[in-house]
């Protein structure tokens, strides 16, 4: 069985509070796109709001771990509570991060487009 709003955008109306469905995604009409049942333009794209969502989640790019990664999240991140309490690194952890290291990867962003480190607060 396939669902009724696949391949269409979702959208929820600041009037009326409900969900709606639509073909296309917003910026490719001409006109404001209306709710169906309150007839008010004032409609916002669900999508869009889950993708600001996501952009605000506390990311970390810390040096110690050559991806974006959620802040805490790994043993060897700079913002892991156990790093910032001096905790010792046991040799499993310390392996597991040496073979990570190890993986092939693309090439680092350089120059200006390289994103800033933020700095631990200790």
């Amino acid at each position: 069985m396939t669902s009724l709003t696949r391949h269409r955008h979702r959208y929820r109306c600041s009037s009326c509070s409900r969900r709606f469905a639509k073909p296309r995604a917003p910026h490719l009409y001409v006109r404001a796109v209306k709710c169906p049942y309150c007839k008010s333009d004032r409609t916002r794209s669900i999508e869009a709001e889950r993708r600001k969502q996501v952009r605000k989640q506390d990311t970390c790019r810390c040096a110690s771990i050559p991806y974006p990664h959620r802040r805490r999240s790994l043993r060897m991140c700079q913002w892991n509570y156990q790093v910032l309490a001096g905790h010792e690194v046991s040799q499993a952890d310390a392996d597991a991060h040496d073979r990570m290291m190890r993986t092939a990867r693309l090439e680092p962003m350089s120059g200006s487009d390289a994103p800033a480190h933020d700095e631990p607060p200790f």
